[in-house]
């Protein structure tokens, strides 16, 4: 396990929306409801209208963009509002198996990038993986992990392009190792 440096969260959970509030009321329920509890959610409305939904766990910030830039840029938002010494990414419609950070976390301490296969969980937890090294190889043969499948050390993480459309493709393109 991965020690601890502050009272500052150890995972930041970042989620970017624009006006999708029902989406939003699940997948951060998700986030609040992780076996491993030293998280923070952050919300990251891609200047839509107001996020409706009020959230009461004190874990959860909302932080507002100036302009509408797409996934990459709130991403990137949500990045700048991060404290925590991982991220993970979470979009709106999508939600968090309650163990996902625990066995992300869980595999940290081997490697830069945990993949954690949530689609998987159900299968006693055999779903998981490490990307270490060089894994554009990997890539190239058409492992394209989802962006929320990975659990990223914060000061590794790079930052999304400004794409709006395979934003997450040219962003892992960006994090293998050259």
């Amino acid at each position: 396990m991965v020690g601890r440096r502050s009272a500052a969260p150890l995972v930041s959970v970042i989620i970017p929306t624009y006006d999708r509030d029902d989406f939003l009321v699940r997948a951060v329920a998700s986030v609040c409801g992780q076996t491993h509890g030293e998280i923070e959610c952050i919300v990251v409305n891609d200047a839509g209208p107001s996020v409706r939904q009020r959230f009461s766990d004190p874990r959860v910030r909302v932080v507002t963009t100036d302009h509408r830039g797409g996934p990459g840029p709130a991403r990137n938002a949500g990045l700048g509002a991060a404290t925590g010494d991982f991220v993970c990414f979470l979009d709106d419609d999508d939600v968090l198996s309650p163990r996902r950070i625990e066995l992300g976390l869980s595999l940290a301490s081997r490697s830069r990038i945990s993949i954690v296969n949530w689609a998987s969980l159900s299968l006693a937890d055999r779903g998981t993986m490490n990307f270490e090294g060089d894994f554009r190889v990997r890539i190239a043969r058409g492992h394209w992990p989802g962006v929320g499948q990975a659990l990223i050390r914060r000061e590794d993480c790079k930052e999304f392009g400004s794409y709006r459309v395979a934003e997450d493709y040219e962003w892992w393109l960006r994090m293998a190792p050259l």
